[in-house]
């Protein structure tokens, strides 16, 4: 990320190159010499250690902070495509610190980003290759963070955070063996940091973790009482997850003023002659030892880590190698006087030199959420923004799940589905920079990410058909049509079912236990026939789409909309096939849209406006003088309508207790700039002026009661609708949410942050609720409270209280009352800033930039320039506190069916095609497990992830331990044999050498024995990986 914004702020590498690699410099694991890595090769300084001792060691830490992706995108900043823009490139840097290493064998750099890596690798021949992998065999080069990218921590879901550091680091392991796996985590960029990706990092096996933010007044506090550095309990479950972790002295990643000599910079170089002008070099050494001793008394021992470079620091390596030289060289000559020694160092030397000083550091368990750079600077705005975006990249990662799950279970013998699957790997790796899914880009790098995640797609989808076929035993003559997702299918557009007059419906269930769904199928005429595998034909329910118009005015919609209950198999598909009949009667079935003023004539008189489908089971009806209201019901839940067409209560039929429960849109006005130096609302910052408004606009609904689904359709104004809606025998409410374009004015125009605000006012919460922590641990938030700093409660008291929401929030009542949970299908911002209340951000658009580095404002054109519209949906649940329901719920919702349609001829020539049911499991896995990972290593490997997503106390049972037996439970392999990895793949447990005296005792206890053959015990909250050696064989229908 820019210097501005520290200111306030194809397949896998190629198979050739990995065997050339290997041979060439004896990085094959099973050869490299441990001793030769950084690690081991550490400078030679004094022994120091509290600090009052005399003696100070500097580790003068060579590196360079590289976005994959910003102000232009990730190709644009490796190659130096545009200098216009950006005047150098990440191909140079590598390029010219190998050159300054080989000159030198006392210099060291590290490298963190294994996206650029890769690029590097695979654009170089094989002698550059060969260069690298010798100096990092050396130690010369550490390899720091190791994942694809440095991942965001608030936006991020805790899958994508380990898929991508997976790739990265699993590529690091096959080129570079034990030099190839990172001792230290690198998260020097990200706007804050979460306790479940230090807990993932600790049971990677890091041993330390270093970034740079921190909220302003917690740091300055740190500094006060020298807790810079602290050890980080990471779980409340798993107590050895533990990891040093440490923030920057001057809370940025920089060098220290005066000492940039980067060609980006402007600060003087040093000069030793003194003939010549400008000589300085007593000054630049004095200047650095005065900075050096301030840190020392910022901390609890006397090793120094100074950080020598920046943001694409390094294109002309040897301008700043030349500078460094010269204060080591003057520096190390006065140590017998000043007792501080100067050397080039890496991240995990500093770490070995602080372990054998031992120091006595401080604990902390919680996060660093909300990040605030100044008082009125929070950086919460980010949560929410570029909500389409931030769909796409929760989308795109379940639909790999689904990917290579198929893939793993088909075992193709000459992995046709390689490339497909490492494209789309990496695009979802990509998109976990912290300058991606959290939206904080420039709008055309945005769009290149999305670019590249639906290009991974486009090949997921070819790959499906390959693994299916394989799967079906199809014959080999038969030649099947692409399957094709419907992308748009929440517009209601789906060209396959529009021109095609019969199609074979897939649905696909990654998922490890089954999935029960009304399916929605976008439909053009009003007459169908459909049919199971078996040419049985099924009820189905036709309904009237509901595309707002002015928001989605796209002449492909569909009218109609085919609605089915389908229960697909754990990882597995169900195939129907539907075909179009001729159009019977009008276009469209009539429906009733109510306004405000026809919903008060109504309840005046009693008079139910309701709209009726053909044929509806009839739903439970609540008794008393609310009957004639508008109102839903599916036989769990029935839900209420007053005169304004707002949603006023819910009631519990299983009990028949009624609770007032409001849903109302609102929004803020985003603060504007006064002065060039005001803070405004922008991509990064959170700045309302005053509370929330209620969004204006007269009402209109539509009540529509189906056979399987029940719902509400509001148009609350121009540009906001929602679909409130009821699933038959789901107890849970959905609020299928449009927004946009957000109204923008031709003169002056007002930005506008909105939010939808859940209200259960019987809930007194006392200003506590819980926010995930990307999608796993729940973290206790207190409203008003900041655990290491006074709360800023005069300055901005909404935007302090809001924290990331990556899959769910919850209030419950401190009387042991009811309990409201949201649970989000993308990442947002969210608060509870009254009692009884939940409110999630759920779009924003503003006309300025918040002065962080971007220099463009977050006014999304959208398709049409007018602005961007997203569709997304929360679930909501109420009642007694059920965490097993919300964690499944939760899961299902990541894990949603994937609908693909085929073309065809008959049903009679699909017949013999292959399996139209399959699944992958061949008996139920224990309600608390998750299959988080299963993917194809090669021809006879399959690495597996197993989750026990339950937290301790949440359930009586099923928070205990559990055990899952892996004999014969895959319906496609049998298992050979079974070795424990790490959790990110790239290392066998207790094969990876640790540093001594390390504070991550995670990944050294090592997890119980496999208690009989292939049987694993699972704690709470424990991730295992697995590498399963297997045969093939082909399931039965």
């Amino acid at each position: 990320m820019g210097a501005a914004k520290l200111q306030g702020r194809r397949r896998n590498f190629a198979t050739t190159w990995l065997l050339l690699l290997i041979a060439a410099c004896g990085c094959r694991n099973k050869t490299v010499q441990a001793k030769d890595c950084a690690w081991n090769n550490c400078p030679s300084y004094p022994s120091v250690g509290a600090t009052d001792s005399d003696g100070i060691n500097v580790h003068l830490i060579c590196h360079t902070h590289d976005d994959l992706g910003w102000i232009v995108n990730v190709d644009e900043y490796f190659s130096r495509l545009r200098p216009e823009i950006h005047q150098v490139g990440v191909e140079y840097i590598y390029n010219t610190v190998l050159i300054e290493l080989e000159r030198d064998p006392t210099k060291r750099f590290s490298f963190a980003e294994t996206g650029y890596l890769t690029r590097w690798v695979e654009s170089h021949d094989e002698h550059d290759r060969n260069r690298l992998a010798k100096l990092i065999a050396s130690g010369q080069i550490e390899i720091i963070g190791g994942g694809w990218v440095q991942p965001d921590e608030a936006a991020s879901h805790y899958v994508d955070l380990i898929d991508q550091y997976t790739l990265g680091l699993r590529k690091l392991n096959e080129s570079y063996g034990e030099c190839g796996r990172p001792k230290v985590a690198w998260q020097i960029d990200p706007f804050g940091h979460s306790r479940e990706h230090a807990n993932l990092a600790a049971a990677m096996g890091y041993e330390a973790l270093f970034f740079a933010r921190l909220h302003y007044l917690e740091h300055e506090n740190r500094l006060k009482n020298k807790s810079l550095e602290f050890v980080w309990a990471t779980s409340d479950d798993i107590r050895t997850n533990q990891i040093l972790t440490g923030q920057f002295y001057e809370g940025k990643y920089e060098p220290p003023s005066g000492y940039c000599f980067d060609i980006q910079c402007r600060d003087k170089p040093v000069v030793t002659a003194p003939q010549l002008q400008g000589y300085n070099i007593g000054e630049k050494v004095n200047t650095l030892m005065d900075f050096v001793k301030g840190q020392v008394k910022a901390q609890r021992h006397n090793n120094v880590m100074v950080m020598m470079g920046g943001d694409f620091h390094y294109s002309d390596a040897n301008l700043i190698y030349t500078n460094i030289d010269k204060l080591i060289e003057a520096a190390n000559a006065r140590t017998n006087e000043t007792k501080v020694t100067f050397h080039y160092s890496t991240p995990s030397c500093y770490v070995k030199a602080l372990a054998a000083a031992a120091p006595r550091l401080p604990q902390r368990s919680d996060d660093t959420f909300p990040h605030a750079t100044a008082n009125h600077s929070y950086w919460t705005g980010y949560f929410t923004s570029k909500p389409v975006m931030k769909g796409l990249v929760r989308s795109s990662s379940a639909f790999l799940q689904l990917v290579r799950t198929l893939d793993a279970l088909a075992l193709l013998p000459n992995d046709e589905n390689a490339d497909a699957i490492e494209k789309l790997e990496r695009a979802a790796a990509l998109a976990q920079h912290h300058d991606a899914v959290t939206g904080t880009s420039k709008e055309n790098v945005t769009q290149d990410y999305q670019r590249r995640l639906l290009q991974g797609w486009e090949g997921g989808q070819k790959a499906i058909l390959t693994s299916v076929k394989k799967i079906s035993n199809t014959p080999e003559n038969v030649t099947l049509p692409q399957p094709v997702i419907c992308l748009l299918s929440n517009e209601s557009i789906c060209a396959v079912t529009k021109t095609e007059e019969k199609v074979a419906i897939t649905i696909y269930n990654s998922f490890n236990h089954p999935s029960k769904i009304i399916a929605r199928i976008p439909f053009y005429t009003n007459n169908a026939t459909l049919r199971d595998r078996d040419g049985n034909k099924l009820d189905f329910d036709l309904q009237p789409t509901f595309i707002p118009k002015n928001q989605l005015p796209s002449p492909d919609a569909a009218p109609y909309e085919i609605q089915f209950p389908v229960t697909i198999p754990a990882l597995g598909y169900k195939t129907y096939f539907l075909r179009r009949g001729d159009k019977i009667g009008p276009e469209a079935p009539a429906s009733t849209h109510y306004s405000k003023a026809a919903i008060k004539s109504a309840l005046s008189t009693k008079k139910t406006l309701i709209f009726e489908a053909s044929t509806p089971s009839p739903p439970p009806q609540s008794s008393g003088p609310q009957a004639s209201a508008p109102s839903i019901s599916n036989g769990f839940i029935s839900l209420l309508f007053d005169a304004t067409g707002h949603l006023v209560s819910y009631t519990n039929l299983l009990n028949n207790k009624t609770e007032p429960f409001k849903q109302e849109f609102l929004f803020y006005k985003s603060h504007r700039k006064e002065f060039f130096e005001d803070q405004a609302s922008g991509a990064y910052i959170f700045r309302p002026d005053g509370p929330a408004v209620p969004v204006g606009g007269n009402i209109t609904i539509e009540v529509v009661k189906g056979k399987y689904i029940q719902e509400v359709r509001q148009v609350i104004n121009p540009w906001i609708s929602q679909v409130i809606r009821l699933h038959a025998n789901l107890s849970y409410v959905e609020f299928d949410w449009i927004i946009g374009p957000i109204l923008k004015e031709e003169k002056n125009p007002i930005g506008r942050e909105i939010i939808t605000r859940y209200t259960l006012a019987s809930i007194k919460n006392n200003g506590i609720f819980q926010t995930d922590s990307n999608g796993r641990q729940l973290m206790k938030r207190v409203r008003n409270t900041a655990p290491y700093h006074e709360f800023e409660v005069k300055s901005e008291p909404i935007s302090a209280n809001y924290f990331p929401v990556s899959s769910r929030i919850s209030i419950d009542d401190a009387s042991g009352g009811p309990r409201l949970t949201v649970l989000t299908d993308r990442s947002q911002g969210g608060s509870s800033l009254a009692d009884g209340e939940v409110e999630l951000m759920i779009h924003r658009r503003m006309y300025e930039d918040d002065n962080f580095g971007v220099v463009e404002a977050l006014d999304e054109p959208g398709t049409d320039g007018r602005g961007l519209v997203v569709r997304g949906k929360h679930l909501v649940t109420l009642g007694t506190a059920n965490s097993v329901q919300e964690r499944k719920l939760t899961l299902k919702l990541f894990h949603e069916p994937v609908i693909t349609y085929s073309p065809m001829t008959s049903f009679a020539a699909w017949k013999n095609t292959g399996l139209f049911e399959f699944t992958g499991l061949a008996r139920d896995l224990p309600d608390n497990v998750h299959i988080l990972t299963l993917k194809r290593l090669s021809n006879n490997t399959v690495l597996i992830r197993l989750e026990h997503f339950l937290q301790n106390g949440e359930d009586a049972l099923l928070s205990q331990p559990t055990t899952v037996d892996l004999e014969k439970l895959f319906t496609t392999f049998d298992i050979i044999s079974v070795t424990e990895l790490t959790l990110a793949g790239n290392s066998k447990i207790g094969e990876t050498r640790h540093l001594p005296q390390s504070w991550n005792r995670s990944v050294r206890i090592i997890s119980q024995a496999l208690r009989e053959r292939f049987a694993v015990q699972l704690r709470p909250m424990e991730i295992r990986t697995l590498s399963l050696e297997v045969n093939f064989r082909p399931p039965t229908s």
